[in-house]
């Protein structure tokens, strides 16, 4: 770490199994052989204010003498972290004002994804009307049975934190409907099933055959596949910023698609809803998701403009950088980064 030019921190809080709180601090570097990640400590945490966890975070990291090294800090979400205004990250730049806040790209996803889903109210009723089809048959094994032999698959568990996760739940539902429904219709007609699972299979059923939440099926299989395919980009490993930027720039783009296209998909709704949909225009309240999700994308993914200045390494760029030099991303990399040359880095 002494002789590393310089280091990024990454924290999070987590509970060990007497339900003690604590920080996990690691460092990351690069050496001759490459980037390094190493685990510095365990930090019993008794005040979780973002006071008291910058201040055990700043104690962690004063043996090192990280004040002109540290260029970048990384937590997940919560606002005692992230928050802009008194969050860790504010107070940890008083201290080392090169450290820049970078946010867990696929925390800040979920959280793009739970906004949408969360701030209209079809939408929300949806997402807790599929997670039934998990429940109703995981809790059961006679359910499993029944649901392997007929669809020949289980229905995947959603995960709150996890969206691809909801995805593969969407996604097995709209490709299942059929053979779901016929499974359904099994346990309300043959004998040996109790009270309370035929009645919640005439809920399920009803379900799928509710023009609004088919619409709503149909909406989320085509989101949530796009979802997927950015979640595993910015997942990989192998993954920088010029890919991750335009796997985000495709992502807003699909989104503005389906958007544009909904009319159509409302025309194409396969069953007509068994009940009178008063007052309720689902084109216009997926409509509005797609807008959520876009807006949010570009507030949560356009906050760290310190990234914008990586595609100044970026090989793929090369060439076009020959043709018209970007000038204007060396004097900001400059700005954010002051102990880089100007003059070499343009070199």
């Amino acid at each position: 770490i002494q002789n590393a030019k310089y280091v990024a921190v990454q924290a999070d809080e987590t509970s060990d199994v007497s339900c003690m709180s604590q920080l996990v601090i690691l460092l990351r570097y690069v050496n001759s052989s490459g980037p390094v990640e190493r685990f510095i400590s365990f930090v019993h945490i008794q005040d979780r204010t973002s006071e008291g966890l910058a201040s055990v975070l700043k104690q962690e990291l004063e043996p090192y003498n990280l004040e002109q090294k540290l260029i970048a800090q990384s937590y997940d979400g919560a606002p005692a972290f992230c928050g802009g205004n008194s969050g860790v990250q504010v107070k940890i730049r008083d201290t080392f004002p090169h450290a820049h806040f970078i946010h867990c790209y696929a925390h800040q996803l979920n959280l793009v994804m739970k906004k949408a889903c969360s701030s209209v109210k079809s939408v929300k009723l949806f997402f807790i009307n599929i997670s039934g089809f998990s429940s109703f048959f995981s809790v059961s094994p006679k359910r499993s049975d029944l649901l392997r032999t007929v669809c020949g698959r289980a229905i995947p568990k959603t995960v709150e934190t996890r969206w691809n996760f909801h995805s593969r739940v969407v996604n097995t539902v709209f490709s299942n409907k059929d053979a779901l429904l016929q499974c359904l219709d099994m346990i309300q007609n043959e004998d040996g099933w109790d009270d309370v699972t035929i009645r919640e299979s005439i809920g399920l059923a009803n379900l799928l055959n509710d023009g609004e939440f088919l619409y709503l099926l149909s909406f989320f299989n085509s989101v949530l596949l796009h979802v997927d395919i950015l979640y595993s980009t910015i997942q990989k490993l192998s993954g920088n910023a010029l890919n991750i930027r335009t796997a985000i720039q495709h992502f807003e783009t699909a989104m503005n698609v389906i958007r544009n296209n909904l009319p159509e998909l409302e025309r194409n709704s396969e069953r007509p809803t068994k009940r009178a949909r008063k007052d309720v225009n689902t084109s216009a309240e997926a409509k509005e998701a797609c807008d959520i999700i876009v807006n949010q994308m570009k507030h949560r993914f356009e906050e760290a403009h310190h990234t914008k200045c990586f595609s100044l390494i970026e090989p793929q760029l090369f060439a076009a950088h020959k043709v018209a030099f970007p000038r204007e991303l060396v004097i900001s990399a400059v700005k954010y980064y002051p102990m880089l040359s100007k003059d070499k880095l343009e070199s």
